[in-house]
């Protein structure tokens, strides 16, 4: 009979598992392509099939009393059925490394699961502990962790034949994959506890590898060394005098693109100092004993690589300056192309703007530094920049002479530190400070001055390969310097930016001012070099037999074809090259070198003409044909602009516009249908938070249409909590973006905002609406018989509720009462409203036809709406404002401001293809539809087309916008901190909603468990999952606000009460509760309660299992 009972108790145990697990695999797929997974769905009868076997197969396993091993072979034959499908990926998804670190995230979580120890009161200690044990044990194989959990209690003859099969796999204890491999009764998260949402929560921790070992840093660092000096040495000794500056510089490349994960590929005691010097200064960096240790792993390296090009060659060959010049010459090239090293590395690697956007180019970058400073100093100083590689060079020609390595490294690391002093200056908001124009400035002097450095050295040195070196000198330090000033570092592309009309913030005074910097740049970097070689300079003008027609024509066409690249690749929104840009605008320089350096020499430039023609001044040369060089320059630049105007705007705009035209219908829509009538417009966003950034820039956005559609401003009133523009998580203080790009209009500028704060509530939107001044201490409706209204209004929503940012949400019998009173006073002509929420439909149910309002909802009854230009797509002048820019609906109405370009067309056209454009939801029009077919503006009708919006790009459904939103501010956090508090948001919001979904299913549960017992799933299922017809308006609003007072609030939501933006969805459980009253036998009042009762004990557990992150 215990027997027969077990196996019951088993099989009952088994079910519940695979249904747990069942909704685990359910969310994980419908969040997975959010959060990296595959986007490929796994068919559903696949997915039926695999999980009724996995069921066939766990109660084999329980008949056969194998509990312990049920729910990992169910996995295990979801995995090897067919692993290159998504649900195998998945899964592997969620087993790949975590460090022990993370896995302490959850402390109390762990401990509450683990056997109580006698001697430990707080489960913390208890974590500590067995984290102690389990980090002592010399392998750490999966026997010696089961070990170690068990007590070292003697293990059964099965236990040990399992732990035979788990042995093979080493499974060390910084892997999240041990949790699954142990027994159930020893898993931290047992299957009596839903082990695997738990397992997702406290285990998503999964683009981040382990941090690797000490050991492994120092050795990829010695690896990386050696090589580069090894490369230095044979190419020196081998004689490759033209292609060693490339074969050197492409060795550091390919290192630091396969080392840089390990150890950050430092490879140089000057990067690592000045990385030691920008941590100690408060900015991104590496504290001085990683600095120390590298440092002397790096010149153990050095001298290792050197002593073995020695024995490879038999000789070797000695540091010192270039016959000729003297120790201050070859230490000034020392100083100043290891600054020119560092600050890019510094840039490049380890501002942290690069370090989250994951540049692709910091390699080639680095790499290139070396390629403009072996061709241009080398003549001078033979090129180290580097103190590993000339300690090594020294060590391994003592014989002959040795010393010369102290000077150089001295200069070298003077270099190192004036890159960290610059790094601050260039990029202050990585120490807490803020950019400003100075910091720009300073940006293009540096850029400018090591080109026409190098332009100088590699002239003066005959370098074979001088176009090469100046075309990477510039590549390096665009790419340092592009997000700081936009790298111009060139008059004639200053002025084929500013001509192009693609960048209005560079402004006549501040292209001017940038001008003038470059040439004080050029100028500095010309008598730089000519101090350098001793006063010798050289001149402009037509090389050998070029005439100056010649010189004009080479100089007009190749600086053309400089500044119309730039605008292409580096301006354009069409043809930009997100990580090739400075390649592609560098490489432009190596082809006017090779192809008119022997005609004009090639200038492109007039920071380069004037700098030069500055400093062969002191030899008698002449300054006038710096003049003349700049205005073929300028002419290039400016020819640039007009055909780039020509060839990428034209089509911009006109593509679009045959595209957006029905965005623009929409949006004339909400003008008045009688031209001559006055209008009003209400505009409310109900939200509050920096994660809800899109309903306040939808409302801005919506508050400046109405100004330019003729609405007086007093005629406007909005409403919204307006604590997003001056947010600390803004990252453009006082400006607010309702679309991507690198000149967006800011919609906050000139927002009038007309209640703000905490005022905010229901009760003050619907006391304007009907013009009660008692109840709104501001503006109010004024309007009357002959008015067209415009009401619009963005926010959460959910079945028969909206949100607010403070107070009860508005239910639909509020709102429904609302605007009954407003056609009681006669409070218009034409109402339009616009609904932006999600199941806004169901907010409307009575409205009749004869009413004289027309609304229009971004979804119906029973779905979500979505918000757009998220993740990725938020991307604002360079940077990503980390939140969604819009909502898909509104942005698809709003998405064109110009009114003045259009014929006269009808309010159902507009529906029509707004409803097209919008089509991730549905869009819905309710109420009066007898003035849909009268003429609302102006509206180009011929040829238009209708086609999905650009604005669905980077959409996401409203009810996952937060997750997603936390995921991607997880995955590209600048740093550590960072990085902590968005997986502590992350985990927040998962654990909040999945509470949240037990809440009300909860509720579901216990109002039907009076039901007849036969009858019992049925009725939690109808409740849970149906939208029943809305005829208990009473009932509905009572319960809305009962969970609004007793219900725990969401500390991830911003969340008025327990409503939030995800919850809003379960609305739909309480409308299906007043409708069942009757097969139910409760009443309202017992429903209340029955609310209340639930919300009770939800925050009850909730406060009872806080994470700890």
């Amino acid at each position: 009979m215990r027997e027969k009972r077990s196996t019951q108790v088993s099989h009952a145990r088994i079910l519940r598992d695979l249904r747990n697990y069942d909704r685990t695999r359910q969310l994980m797929e419908k969040r997975g392509i959010y959060l990296g997974l595959p986007s490929t769905q796994v068919k559903a009868d696949e997915m039926s099939a695999k999980f009724a076997k996995a069921t066939e197969d766990a109660k084999k396993y329980a008949e056969q009393h194998e509990l312990e091993r049920t729910v990992t072979h169910m996995v295990n034959n979801l995995m090897a059925t067919k692993p290159e499908e998504p649900t195998a990926h998945m899964l592997r998804w969620l087993l790949t490394t975590c460090s022990a670190d993370q896995l302490k995230a959850a402390p109390v979580k762990i401990a509450r699961d683990l056997p109580p120890a006698k001697h430990v009161t707080r489960p913390e200690e208890r974590t500590l502990e067995m984290y102690e044990k389990l980090n002592s044990l010399p392998t750490r194989s999966a026997t010696s962790i089961y070990r170690a959990l068990d007590g070292e209690s003697s293990l059964s003859a099965r236990r040990h034949d399992e732990l035979d099969r788990w042995k093979s796999a080493q499974v060390n204890f910084v892997q999240c994959k041990w949790i699954m491999e142990l027994p159930a009764h020893l898993q931290p998260f047992p299957t009596r506890r839903n082990w695997f949402p738990a397992f997702i929560e406290d285990c998503l921790v999964l683009p981040t590898m382990a941090e690797p070992s000490t050991a492994a840093k120092l050795t990829a660092e010695f690896v990386g060394t050696f090589l580069l000096i090894f490369t230095v040495g044979c190419n020196v000794l081998g004689g490759s005098a033209t292609w060693a500056g490339v074969s050197i510089a492409f060795v550091l490349m390919v290192a630091i693109y396969a080392l840089g994960g390990i150890s950050g590929a430092n490879f140089n005691p000057a990067v690592s100092v000045t990385l030691g010097i920008s941590k100690a200064m408060g900015g991104p960096g590496l504290d001085w004993k990683t600095v120390g240790l590298y440092a002397g792993v790096q010149s153990a390296a050095g001298i290792a690589a050197a002593i073995c090009y020695t024995l490879l060659f038999g000789k070797s060959f000695n540091l010192a300056p270039a016959k000729g010049f003297s120790w201050y010459h070859a230490g000034l090239c020392e100083m100043l192309y290891t600054f020119m090293l560092t600050f890019v590395v510094m840039n490049v690697a380890a501002a942290k703007k690069n370090v989250s956007e994951k540049n692709q180019y910091y390699g080639m970058a680095i790499a290139f530094t070396v390629l403009a400073g072996a061709y241009g100093a080398g003549a001078v100083s033979g090129g180290c920049f580097n103190p590993a590689v000339a300690l090594g060079i020294d060590v391994s020609s003592a014989g002959v002479g040795f010393g010369w390595c102290v000077p150089y490294i001295l200069f070298e690391l003077l270099g190192s530190a004036m890159a960290a002093a610059l790094f601050k200056v260039v990029r202050p908001e990585d120490f807490g400070g803020e950019k400003s124009q100075a910091t720009e400035l300073v940006s293009e002097f540096l850029g400018t001055y090591m080109l026409v450095l190098t332009v100088g050295l590699n002239v003066l040195g005959s370098s074979k390969a001088a176009a090469f070196s100046i075309a990477s000198s510039l590549t390096s330090m665009i790419y340092a310097l592009g997000d700081v000033s936009g790298a111009h570092f060139n008059p004639a592309v200053t002025m084929a930016i500013f001509a192009s009309g693609r960048c209005p913030e560079l402004t006549p005074a501040k292209a001017g001012t940038y001008a003038g910097v470059q040439i004080a740049g050029g100028i500095a970097a010309a008598l730089t070099y000519a101090f350098i070689y001793q006063g010798r300079t050289f001149g402009l003008g037509p090389v050998g037999t070029s005439t100056w027609a010649a010189v004009s024509v080479a100089e007009i066409v190749f600086t053309f074809v400089l500044a119309y690249v730039v605008l292409s690749v580096a301006v354009s929104e069409r043809t930009k090259a997100s990580h090739l840009f400075g390649l592609v605008i560098g490489s432009c320089v190596t082809v006017g070198g090779f192809a008119i350096g022997g005609i004009s020499g090639g200038s492109l430039n007039p920071a380069v003409s004037f700098g030069i023609a500055a400093a062969n001044v002191l030899n008698g040369g002449l300054f006038f044909k710096a003049l003349i060089y700049t205005v073929l320059e300028l002419v290039g630049g400016v020819a640039a602009a007009g055909i780039f105007k020509f060839t990428h705007e034209a089509p911009s705009r006109q593509i679009p516009r045959l595209r957006t035209m029905a965005l623009r219908a929409a949006l004339v829509a909400l003008v008045s249908a009688v031209a001559a009538a006055e209008k009003y417009a209400v505009i409310a966003a109900g939200s509050s938070g920096f994660m809800n950034y899109r309903h306040q820039a939808d409302a801005c956005h919506a508050y400046q249409l109405m100004l330019q559609s003729g609405v007086p401003a007093d005629n406007i009133i909005l409403m919204m909590q307006d604590d997003v523009a001056n947010s600390s998580e803004n990252p453009f203080p006082g400006q607010l973006f309702n679309k991507p790009g690198e000149n967006p209009p800011d919609v906050y500028k000139g927002c009038k905002v007309d209640y703000s704060g905490d005022i905010v509530t229901g009760k003050l939107f619907m006391d304007v609406l009907t013009g009660n001044t008692e109840g709104a201490k501001g503006k109010v409706l004024k309007s009357g018989a002959s008015v067209t209204v415009f009401v619009n209004f963005v926010d959460h929503g959910g079945p028969g509720i909206v949100a607010f940012p403070n107070g009860p949400v508005l239910t639909v019998k509020e709102l429904s009462q609302t605007l009954k009173t407003m056609q009681s006073k006669q409070m218009f002509k034409q109402m339009v409203f616009y609904m932006e929420a999600c199941e806004s439909g169901s907010m409307f149910p009575d409205l009749k036809a004869d009413s004289k309002i027309l609304a229009v909802t971004a979804s119906n009854a029973d779905e979500s709406s979505w918000g757009t230009y998220c993740g990725d797509s938020a991307m604002v002048k360079g940077k990503n404002v980390g939140s969604c820019l819009g909502d898909l609906f509104s942005v698809n109405w709003m998405q064109d401001d110009d009114l003045g370009k259009f014929k006269s067309e009808s309010f159902r056209s507009q529906i029509s293809k707004v409803t097209k454009l919008t089509d991730k939801s549905h869009v819905c029009s309710f109420g009066d539809k007898s003035f849909e077919d009268e003429k609302i503006g102006s509206v180009e009708t011929t040829s238009l087309s209708v086609s999905p919006s650009d604005a669905a790009q980077g959409a996401v459904d409203a009810r996952d916008i937060y997750v997603t939103q936390a995921m991607w501010a997880w995955q590209h956090a600048a740093d550590w901190e960072s990085k902590q508090k968005a997986w502590k948001r992350l985990v927040g919001i998962m654990k909040d909603q999945e509470a949240d979904e037990a809440l009300f299913a909860g509720m579901a549960a216990a109002a039907c468990a009076d039901v007849n017992p036969e009858l019992l799933i049925q009725c939690q299922k109808k409740i849970l999952s149906e939208l029943m017809e809305m005829t208990h308006m009473d009932c509905h609003h009572e319960l809305a606000h009962a969970v609004h007072e007793k219900c725990p609030a969401s500390d991830y939501h911003n969340s008025a009460g327990g409503w939030n933006g995800f919850n809003m969805k379960f609305a739909r459980v309480l409308l299906n509760l007043c409708e069942s009253q009757g097969v139910l036998g409760k009443s309202t009042t017992q429903l209340v309660d029955l609310v209340h009762e639930r919300c009770a004990k939800a925050a009850l557990g909730r406060a009872e299992t806080q994470i700890v992150v």
